[in-house]
């Protein structure tokens, strides 16, 4: 028998008997219910019946004083007959009590019996007590012979020999029916604990017997199991799974057929690794001769910007320190004099120029500026970069106009650092127009992106350097033919800006008109 099959045995059979011992138990809590019940009325009744014995031996008592010795213990008698009218109905429910208790037809027919004897009991007492009105009602009229005769003849005889031998019976039979009940409450408890001890020990049988034959099956599959492994251990990954293993399994067969194959491949990708280890090792090595090249190139770049440095620095210092030996010649000519401090202050100012660059150069490429992000008004920071700018247009007769739309363009940035991007690219828009030229800044919003283009009226840039003017320290061969000064730093460090904000920027030449730089940021999520 297959594994599966057995544990569905083992959970049925460990089931059954779950359910027929819970129903043992149900029917078993309900017949004590019952029995409990018919007990406790049964007690309850023959309690009432003890009660109601020793009222009429009061009552009978009280009556004879009366009669015998006169009126004195009236009241007393009045109380007995009173509390026996209450014994008699108390009697009444509990006969109904007893009865509302049982459920089967056959206990209903067995305690009619007792219904009758309580009317019997009931009517006899109202019998007696008629008897013991004119009895008395003799004595009240002076008869006292007549009453005593009325009570020794109707009362006392029928009390001693009617009443009261059958209220000693049915005190006896509710003692005979509480000892009955529990003794068939505790022979039914008995046959109840042995009928669970039968069910739960064929039930623990059966499911031993299972849980014997599940341990040596399972024995049986790990064997085989085990063999198979050994098997692909070998390097056998044709085998297959016997079908003691298997035991039926689809799924374990097709996993074991799939992690035989999965080995199979495994042995073919070692194979493989080998070659792929070996090119990405030439990979590597080439990457490193790029590396090396690529510190080469850092290198001479370093000389190169000393070099122009240098020559930069040389040209004014030269001019000073010449104008200065113009100055501290023998009685210099006031107008000679305040030429040289003219050129002196023009030239510190070009060295200004420079070391402001170098610091500029020496900020960016540690990265020490903060970035603040917010929302900002993008209308606000090109205002305020376009009123800058116009000062540098101003110097070379270039006007400078922006169209953005006011309010409606939004980024997430640094408005401080987005404007010097902003100026730097009107800067170098300023330098490469002509007098007279016009510069336009326009702003738009395009497939998500915010973007602002700088147009201006010069030359252009020659196509053969614009993979280039990104670069640290790169000077087109116009720059000195235009007098630009400068390192070529600004737009690599507006470039730098602009990636910190997630855009990009680029510089092309405008079709009709000179260069445009593009500057294109991502909008806000959310923005329209």
């Amino acid at each position: 028998m297959a594994t599966g099959r057995l544990t569905l045995w083992l959970a049925g059979v460990a089931l059954v008997t779950i359910v027929a011992l819970l129903a043992l138990m149900a029917v078993t809590v309900e017949e004590a219910r019952q029995s409990q019940q018919r007990i406790a009325a049964d007690s309850d009744r023959g309690a009432t019946v003890a009660s109601l014995i020793a009222d009429v031996h009061r009552y009978g008592e009280k009556l004879a004083t009366v009669l015998l010795l006169g009126n004195t213990q009236m009241d007393e008698l009045g109380d007995a007959r009173v509390q026996l009218e209450r014994d008699f109905a108390l009697l009444d429910r509990a006969t109904r009590a007893e009865i509302e208790t049982l459920e089967r037809v056959e206990d209903v027919a067995n305690e009619l019996p007792e219904v009758d004897a309580t009317r019997r009991a009931t009517e006899l007492y109202h019998a007696i007590d008629l008897a013991t009105t004119r009895a008395l009602q003799q004595v009240r009229d002076g008869n006292a012979t007549d009453g005593r005769q009325i009570y020794m003849g109707q009362v006392r005889f029928r009390l001693a020999n009617e009443l009261e031998p059958q209220l000693d019976n049915q005190l006896d039979r509710e003692r005979k029916d509480v000892a009955a009940g529990r003794d068939n409450l505790s022979e039914f408890m008995r046959n109840a604990i042995v009928g669970g001890a039968v069910i739960a020990g064929l039930g623990l049988l059966a499911m031993l017997g299972l849980v014997v034959a599940l341990r040596r099956q399972s024995r049986r599959r790990d064997a085989a199991i085990v063999g198979a492994m050994d098997e692909l251990a070998d390097g056998r990954w044709d085998a297959g799974l016997p079908e003691a293993a298997a035991d039926g399994r689809l799924n374990l067969v097709r996993a074991f057929h799939r992690m035989a194959s999965v080995l199979a491949a495994r042995e073919r990708e070692s194979d493989e690794a080998y070659s792929r280890l070996r090119a990405e090792t030439e990979a590597r090595s080439r990457l490193w001769d790029e590396a090396s090249r690529d510190l080469l190139a850092a290198e001479e770049r370093r000389t190169q910007f000393l070099a122009d440095v240098s020559h930069q620095l040389r040209t004014p210092l030269t001019i000073l320190r010449g104008e200065a030996d113009l100055a501290l010649r023998a009685r210099p000519r006031v107008a000679d004099l305040r030429q040289a401090l003219g050129r002196i202050e023009t030239q510190a100012d070009e060295m200004r120029k420079l070391l402001d660059d170098l610091v500029a150069y020496a900020r960016a490429d540690a990265e020490s500026r903060l970035h603040e992000p917010a929302e900002i008004r993008l209308d606000e920071v090109i205002g305020a970069a376009v009123e800058e700018g116009r000062a540098l247009a101003e110097q070379r007769e270039v006007s400078m106009l922006a169209s953005v739309p006011p309010g409606e363009l939004h980024v997430e940035g640094d408005a401080r650092r987005l404007k010097e991007a902003l100026l730097i690219g009107l800067d170098n828009a300023v330098k490469h127009s002509p007098p007279g030229g016009n510069i336009d800044v326009v702003a738009t919003r395009e497939q998500g992106d915010i973007v602002v283009r700088i147009v201006d009226d010069g030359p252009g840039v020659d196509p053969g350097e614009l993979p280039r003017v990104f670069d640290r320290f790169f000077r087109g061969h116009g720059e000195a033919d235009l007098l630009n000064d400068g390192l070529g730093i600004g737009l690599p460090i507006a470039r730098q800006i602009v990636q910190r904000h997630g855009g990009s920027i680029s510089l092309d030449n405008a079709e009709g008109r000179g260069a445009v730089l593009e500057i294109r940021l991502p909008a806000p999520e959310g923005a329209t």
